[in-house]
């Protein structure tokens, strides 16, 4: 297939320090024709976040991890990308990290250990939810050139009326008529 006709791959970036865990994982989602850009170190997942997050489609993160946690990582994406989906995964009972993931806007919350199945249907919700925030953006920005255009044009109507009523002089009547 030519490449011009194949859609674009989505690109999940995971990151995760335990490297057993990100192996299984970056495996499990490649062997599901996902694009994988897998990271054990959140301060580096971070780095290239920055420069890269328009080239991907979402981000799953554990929760607790040394140097920066999932939290501070998902507050940290949220100042690049308001509409970026995070998932954030943890394999402990803290409500509190939990809430705070949920305040900071995380589009999923998944509990170690991750069943495939509730991964699948996250990352499907998660892709599609993107996809329609993204439709609705270029809808937006086409009809915004679309009103600035339409706009010019009655604009330069204007003036051309303006113009011709400017050449024509004032109205002359002549008697009988």
């Amino acid at each position: 297939m030519p490449q011009a006709n194949r859609t674009p791959k989505t690109t999940i970036m995971l990151v995760d320090d335990e490297p057993l865990l990100l192996k299984m994982m970056a495996t499990l989602l490649e062997s599901c024709d996902y694009g994988v850009e897998a990271y054990s170190c959140p301060i580096e997942a971070f780095e290239f976040i920055s420069r890269e997050h328009s080239r991907i489609d979402l981000v799953i993160t554990d929760i607790r991890m040394p140097g920066m946690d999932g939290i501070r990582l998902l507050a940290g994406i949220r100042d690049l990308s308001s509409t970026l989906p995070v998932l954030l995964m943890t394999g402990y009972s803290d409500f509190e990290q939990v809430l705070e993931g949920i305040r900071n806007h995380a589009f999923d919350i998944l509990l170690k250990p991750i069943d495939s199945h509730q991964l699948q249907w996250s990352i499907t919700r998660a892709v599609g939810h993107l996809k329609y925030q993204r439709m609705e953006l270029h809808y937006r920005a086409q009809l915004e050139e679309r009103v600035i255009h339409l706009n010019r044009l009655v604009h330069e109507q204007f003036a051309e009326l303006q113009r011709l009523q400017d050449n024509s002089g004032p109205p002359t009547f002549t008697e009988g008529g």
